[in-house]
C-alpha cells in the first residue's frame, strides 16, 4: 500500500510544506518569506535565503539536492533570469541538475517576494 506523508504546521490547512509519495518528495513553493519580517531586500540575498530553505526542506524529506528531479521558477521581474541561474548553477551539484523551467510571473508584490521556486525530488536511499 502507498502512504502519502504530509509535513506542515497544524495551524496552516492551506498546504503542506511538503508531501511525499512513491519515494518522490514534491515541495511547496519556496519563498524568503521570514516569519519574524520582510524578506531581504535584494534579489541575492533571497535567493540566498531561498536556497538555504530548499536545503533545510529536503533534508527533512530524506532528500537532497544532489535528487532534485525538477524546478519550477516563478521570477517577478524576467530581468532576474540571469543572476538567478548564475547562483542556481553554482549552487546545484556537477551532473545533477534537475530538469528546470522558468517563467516571468505575478509573485506578490505586497509581501516583497521577488520569485519562488518549487521542487520535486527523489527521496535518497
Amino acid at each position: 500500500m502507498n502512504v502519502i506523508i504530509r509535513s506542515g504546521s497544524p495551524d496552516n490547512r492551506m498546504m503542506s510544506r511538503f508531501v511525499i509519495y512513491n519515494d518522490v518528495v514534491y515541495l511547496s513553493g519556496v519563498t524568503a518569506r521570514r516569519a519574524d519580517g520582510p524578506p531581504p531586500a535584494t534579489f541575492e540575498e533571497q535567493v540566498e535565503v531561498v536556497l538555504r530553505k530548499i536545503d533545510t526542506t529536503l533534508e527533512e524529506a530524506g532528500s537532497n539536492r544532489r535528487h532534485m528531479l525538477q524546478a519550477l521558477v516563478f521570477l517577478r521581474n524576467s530581468t532576474d533570469f540571469h543572476t538567478f541561474n548564475k547562483m542556481w548553477d553554482a549552487w546545484v551539484p556537477e551532473g545533477c541538475s534537475p530538469a528546470q523551467t522558468c517563467v516571468e510571473a505575478g509573485v506578490p508584490r505586497q509581501l516583497e517576494l521577488m520569485f519562488e521556486v518549487q521542487i520535486t525530488a527523489a527521496v535518497a536511499r
